[in-house]
C-alpha cells in the first residue's frame, strides 16, 4: 500500500506529469460546464456581502490604499501630458459629438428647487454688481469711472433675473443718451470708442466675474451662503428617491454608448501609457501584499470566517458532484493503475 501510495505521489509530483495534468484537465472542465447558480449559496452570499458593508478593515484598506493609488495615477498623469481625448479614436469622438448634440439633458427632477434662488441672489448679486461697475468705469462718458456713485442708485441692485436686466438697462440708456448730447457737440465719436470698450470688456467678462464671484466666496457671508447652498443641496438630495435619480441614468443613450464602447476599449488597450500604468498598479499590489497569503488577507478586512464558511460549503458540494462523475472515476482508475 505505501509502495503504490510513493508511486502515485512520484507521478503527481514530477516535472511533466500526464496523470497530474488530467486531473487538471478534468476538474477545469467540470468547473466550466457549471451552471453559475452550482456556486452561489443565496443566503451565505447575502451574509458575506451583508458583513462586508460594516466590516471596519475593510474601510481601513481603502483608507490607507486609495490615496496611495490616487496619488500614482496623478503622477502619472502629469508625465504623459495627454488630453483626455487621447484615449478615443477620432471615429469615436466625431461619433460622440453627434450622440451628445441629439440627447436631450437628463430630467433632474430630484435636483429641482433643491436650492433656495434667495441664497443664490445674495451670493451671486454682489460679483455681478463690481462686474457691470468695472464696466461702467471703462466707458468714456463723463459722470462715470469714478466709482459705484457714478451711477445713481446702481447699489440697489440686488437680486438677478429680468427685473435687474431691465433696471440696468434703462439706467445705461440714460447715461448713453445723456452722454451722447454733451459729447455730440464737442466732436467726440463716443459710440465708437463705447465700441471698442464694449467688445475689450466681452473678452474678458466671463474671467472677471469668475474672479469676483471667488473674491466673493471667500468673505465671511460668501462662504455661509455657499455653505446654505451646500447644504440644501445635500439635504434634497438624501431626501430624493431611487427612482427620481434612476430617471437621470435611463435617459442617458446606452444603445449607442455602447456601440462605441468596443472601438472605444480597442483603442485604449493599444496605448503604451495604458499597458504601464496597468504593470505598475499590479507591481504596486505585489509589493504592498503580494507575498501575504489569502488567509491574512481576508483576516486583515474581517471577512475570514464568512468566506471561509461560504467557500467549504459551496466547494464540499461541488465536489461530492464531481467524485460521482464517471470521468473522476476513470481518472482515478487510472492513476492506481499506473
Amino acid at each position: 500500500m505505501e509502495e503504490q501510495l510513493a508511486k502515485i505521489l512520484a507521478a503527481l509530483r514530477a516535472e511533466a506529469s500526464p496523470p497530474r495534468r488530467s486531473g487538471v484537465t478534468l476538474v477545469i472542465a467540470f468547473v466550466l460546464a457549471r451552471p453559475l447558480r452550482d456556486f452561489i449559496d443565496r443566503d451565505g452570499l447575502n451574509q458575506l456581502v451583508t458583513d462586508s458593508l460594516h466590516v471596519e478593515g475593510i474601510v481601513r484598506v481603502l483608507r490607507d490604499r486609495a490615496p496611495k493609488a490616487w496619488n500614482r495615477h496623478v503622477r502619472r498623469s502629469r508625465d504623459q501630458s495627454l488630453p483626455v481625448g487621447s484615449v478615443f479614436p477620432e471615429a469615436v469622438r466625431t461619433r460622440l459629438r453627434e450622440v451628445i448634440a441629439a440627447t436631450p439633458p437628463p430630467p433632474g427632477r430630484w435636483a429641482r428647487d433643491a436650492v433656495d434662488p434667495v441664497l443664490v441672489r445674495k451670493l451671486v448679486a454682489p460679483a455681478l454688481q463690481d462686474l457691470l461697475l468695472a464696466f461702467t468705469r471703462r466707458l468714456p462718458v463723463p459722470g462715470l469711472g469714478a466709482g459705484e456713485s457714478a451711477w445713481p442708485g446702481f447699489g440697489m441692485v440686488t437680486g438677478l433675473g429680468t427685473r435687474v436686466r431691465e433696471e440696468i438697462e434703462r439706467r445705461a440708456g440714460q447715461v448713453a443718451d445723456a452722454g451722447l448730447a454733451v459729447l455730440d457737440g464737442l466732436g467726440i465719436d463716443l459710440e465708437r470708442q463705447i465700441e471698442a470698450v464694449t467688445r475689450e470688456f466681452s473678452q474678458t467678462a466671463e474671467r472677471d466675474f469668475r474672479e469676483a464671484l471667488a473674491r466673493r466666496i471667500e468673505t465671511p457671508e460668501g462662504r455661509a451662503l455657499l455653505g446654505e447652498i451646500q447644504g440644501q443641496v445635500l439635504d434634497r438630495l438624501l431626501a430624493a428617491r431611487f427612482d427620481e435619480l434612476h430617471e437621470d441614468v435611463e435617459s442617458l443613450p446606452w444603445a449607442e454608448l455602447a456601440e462605441l464602447a468596443t472601438p472605444a476599449f480597442d483603442h485604449l488597450r493599444r496605448q503604451p501609457f495604458v499597458e504601464r500604468a496597468l504593470q505598475a498598479e499590479i507591481d504596486a499590489w505585489l509589493a504592498a501584499d503580494g507575498s501575504r497569503p489569502l488567509r491574512e488577507l481576508l483576516d486583515t478586512v474581517g471577512l475570514l470566517a464568512p468566506v471561509r464558511e461560504h467557500a467549504i460549503a459551496r466547494a464540499d458540494s461541488l465536489a461530492r458532484e464531481l467524485f460521482a462523475s464517471d470521468a473522476f472515476e476513470r481518472w482515478l482508475a487510472e492513476l492506481l493503475r499506473s
